[in-house]
């Protein structure tokens, strides 16, 4: 029985984990246009992923440019809401706790970027790099001036 809730727990992080890996895709505001049909959201995001990824032998293409500083845009948001949260963090734990927590964050990011995706996705390594640096740029700034 408890085995059956450990799983249960797993699969609950493991789905919200995906979940919010997938915001982008969800809330992508343009469409396309595909023969006579128009795409939007999620359907037009996963086309021309498609499309840009099968060009060059999942490679990124040209074509992914836009995707990925669209992907790009989302990193750099979301660091600076890891950012908020740490700050704001501050008034109910010491400000000790926040930092190690930007810090453990790092650490997820380096493993996310550099293990998990790579393995989950294909991702080719220069992206991860990308992403790597988009995330943790402004999080190494925010704790260079805050140490």
């Amino acid at each position: 029985m408890a085995s059956h809730k450990k799983h249960t727990v797993y699969t609950r992080g493991k789905d919200f984990y995906f979940w919010i890996m997938h915001i982008p895709e969800f809330l992508y505001p343009f469409t396309v246009r595909v023969g006579k049909k128009r795409l939007r959201g999620k359907k037009a995001y996963d086309h021309l992923y498609t499309r840009g990824r099968c060009a060059y032998e999942n490679r990124y293409s040209p074509q992914c440019f836009f995707l990925i500083l669209y992907r790009e845009i989302f990193h750099f948001v979301g660091a600076f809401l890891l950012i908020g949260i740490s700050v704001i963090s501050v008034i109910v734990i010491p400000q000790v706790v926040a930092i190690l927590f930007l810090g453990l964050v790092i650490l997820f990011i380096t493993f996310q970027e550099f293990y998990l995706h790579p393995k989950l996705y294909n991702k080719v390594y220069a992206k991860s790099i990308l992403d790597w640096f988009v995330w943790v740029i402004p999080i190494g700034l925010y704790l260079f001036f805050t140490i």
